[in-house]
């Protein structure tokens, strides 16, 4: 689906979001993730929209998200809002690296994430 340049992108961003190093996506993560380049949205909006990539890409079922499953995620949105790959990976880097969320927002994400996945567990099932 992507060339090998946006391919080798998508793992910088992948290893920017994977803050426990374990390979997969957890949904705090992608949260975390998420909502760097979604300041102005509302924070329940991206609560929202953080489980959606979960149950729309996690084909396994397994309430995370492998690097095949977020490349499709990136690739589908890039298609989505008729972006092109690269230049979408190559913002999402930067916000990456240059945007912090709060430690309020981090401890937020961490909190609701047991209860998230579960209710994604759920839904999946």
């Amino acid at each position: 689906v992507m060339d090998a340049l946006s391919y080798g992108k998508m793992h910088k961003l992948f290893d920017l979001w994977d803050k426990d190093g374990d390979g997969y996506l957890q949904y705090d993560e992608i949260l975390s993730g998420m909502r760097k380049y979604q300041e102005a949205m509302d924070i329940d909006e991206s609560v929202q929209r953080a489980a959606l990539v979960m149950l729309a890409f996690d084909e396994n079922s397994d309430q995370k998200l492998s690097r095949e499953e977020f490349a499709l995620a990136l690739t589908e949105f890039a298609n989505h809002v008729d972006v092109n790959i690269q230049e979408l990976i190559d913002f999402l880097v930067v916000v990456s690296i240059l945007a912090d969320n709060t430690d309020e927002e981090e401890a937020y994400f961490k909190a609701i994430s047991p209860q998230a996945t579960a209710e994604i567990q759920l839904i999946q099932c």
